[in-house]
């Protein structure tokens, strides 16, 4: 069809236009701060953008109505369309703890422990319900929906490390401090094969267990990938 437009391809290019202004702030900024706030407004934006209009996406502290607070979280994700900000002066926001769906610790790489912690500064919070009456009569009271915790990573470092780290939910740590997802926006660095180049193979069966292997006895980093042997034949 003319008109059709490539879904597939729309999307990752938008993830490579997100890719690509991390990298920039990654590359250009080299004070701390400001390397972090400039990849905080990234993500930030993103979800501005691709959130429903009904939802905020805000760099916020939470507070309930005891008047107990969180740790300041990177971005609050919240109900933007019932929801009574307790101040917001500058750029300093208190979002009301019921109304929070998720909330995110932006980081260059993971970082286990402390999104743990911010996760459980929100959780923690107390949180009321009641019920509603509308055209429709009245409604149940309904329990506080679960708060989503994440992380927000411009890569991952060792992928499997960002799956383990959500999958599991951070084992060691209590259940207010599970992450529930994670997201990184640049690929995994591409993988550096190691081999052996020889004259001869010596014993063939020796070569191929060491390439198959990956060098058992040794670190996962010292592990050899491939081996060529002048004696093509008898390999």
């Amino acid at each position: 069809m003319p008109n059709q437009v490539d879904l597939k391809l729309l999307f990752a290019n938008l993830q490579a236009s997100l890719a690509g202004d991390l990298a920039l702030a990654r590359s250009a900024i080299n004070h701390p701060g400001d390397k972090g706030a400039a990849v905080e407004a990234n993500w930030l934006g993103m979800l501005v953008r691709h959130l429903p209009e009904r939802y905020r996406a805000d760099k916020a502290t939470v507070i309930d109505n005891r008047g107990n607070c969180s740790d300041s979280i990177d971005i609050v994700v919240y109900d933007g369309q019932y929801t009574h900000l307790v101040l917001k002066h500058q750029d300093f926001l208190y979002v009301l703890a019921e109304p929070v769906y998720a909330v995110f610790e932006v980081k260059q790489s993971v970082d286990k422990s402390h999104a743990g912690d911010k996760a459980a500064s929100v959780r923690g919070l107390h949180r009321t319900s009641a019920a509603t009456v509308d055209i429709r009569g009245a409604t149940a009271l309904k329990p506080p929906i679960p708060i989503l915790a994440g992380l927000l990573c411009t890569d991952s470092g060792v992928v499997a490390a960002l799956r383990r780290t959500v999958s599991r939910g951070h084992g060691g740590l209590g259940r207010s401090a599970r992450l529930t997802l994670g997201a990184t926006a640049l690929k995994p660095p591409i993988p550096i094969l190691a081999g052996l180049l020889c004259t001869d193979s010596g014993v063939v069966a020796a070569l191929r267990r060491t390439v198959s292997r990956g060098h058992s006895g040794l670190g996962r980093s010292a592990r050899l990938t491939l081996g060529v042997s002048r004696e093509l034949a008898r390999f």
